[in-house]
């Protein structure tokens, strides 16, 4: 099915499943939604109060081809959902702790992209089978609709493990502890570019023996993001973590498929709106996100 918001609607296209009864429950997500985003009433079992209504032909909607909710007025950031999870019909179903899980991280990333852009960009979640990763490139190309190999990417934290003693987090981007790297998965990254860029912005202050990027231990990684492995996405992440871009991201291309927050989750995001989200620190040019030529 597919899930889409746009300035005065939410509406839920079930038309290919032949029975919309069972995705009622989608009204009650959209109530934590609206609740998360407003900071309103959303989440009450009476959802009377609510902004939403739901309005199906029916109190359970049964025999109805979709749902639509009326109005979610302010909200506009576009916001589209596909499910694919069924496409490997070998691996397990997520549990129910794993979908609110999902929407958790769906809620949590799309409120702050409306806090950054308002109406400007468009969020195109897919919720990918759980074996997704025991799968090639090719593969996890098709399911998640991407133009080509070469529009996956990763984003990996990275730490400076011979920062100087005083240098113990992120506030100085140009010298920091960590660094959010984003690269696509049918290249390599090449570290040592890597470290000497940031050696570079630091010419005449430290030699270059005080840099050292080596990838971040798991659990660090994920207590400094908020996401676990498979699942980072450089925005609305615990720590502003500053970034650094790959040169053939920022580039050669104009969409990009990330990490979604959720292991299960993806998400397509214009590469201009992702450059635009990533300058948490001002538009200088001298600040994060930092292009780097560091792939092979």
């Amino acid at each position: 099915f597919m899930l889409w918001f746009d300035a005065r609607s939410v509406h839920v296209d079930v038309s290919q499943s032949g029975d919309a009864s069972r995705y009622v429950a989608i009204y009650h997500r959209l109530l934590k939604l609206e609740s998360l985003i407003y900071g309103g009433t959303g989440g009450s079992s009476d959802a009377s109060s609510s902004l939403l209504a739901l309005d199906g032909g029916g109190g359970d909607c049964g025999g109805c081809d979709s749902l639509d909710f009326f109005p979610l007025d302010g909200l506009r950031v576009g916001v589209m959902y596909d499910d694919v999870s069924l496409a490997d019909a070998a691996a397990p179903r997520a549990s129910e702790a794993s979908v609110a899980a999902m929407d958790d991280a769906r809620f949590r990333i799309t409120k702050y992209v409306r806090s950054k852009l308002g109406d400007r960009t468009t969020l195109r979640f897919v919720r990918v089978p759980t074996t997704y990763y025991d799968h090639d490139l090719a593969w996890r190309a098709r399911i998640t609709k991407a133009p080509s190999e070469m529009h996956i990417a990763k984003t990996i934290v990275m730490e400076n493990t011979r920062a100087p003693p005083e240098v113990k987090d992120c506030s100085n981007p140009k010298l920091s502890k960590y660094y959010a790297v984003m690269v696509q998965y049918a290249r390599r990254l090449n570290t040592d570019r890597v470290r000497k860029y940031l050696a570079g912005m630091n010419t005449g202050v430290l030699g270059s023996k005080f840099f050292n990027p080596r990838l971040c231990p798991e659990e660090l990684s994920e207590q400094l993001t908020g996401f676990e492995k498979g699942a980072v996405v450089p925005l609305a992440m615990n720590t502003d973590i500053p970034a650094v871009v790959a040169k053939h991201i920022a580039e050669d291309l104009s969409t990009v498929i990330l990490g979604g927050g959720h292991v299960d989750l993806k998400l397509h995001l214009p590469v201009s709106h992702l450059l635009e989200l990533l300058r948490t620190r001002g538009d200088d040019d001298a600040l994060p996100p930092f292009i780097v030529d560091c792939t092979e």
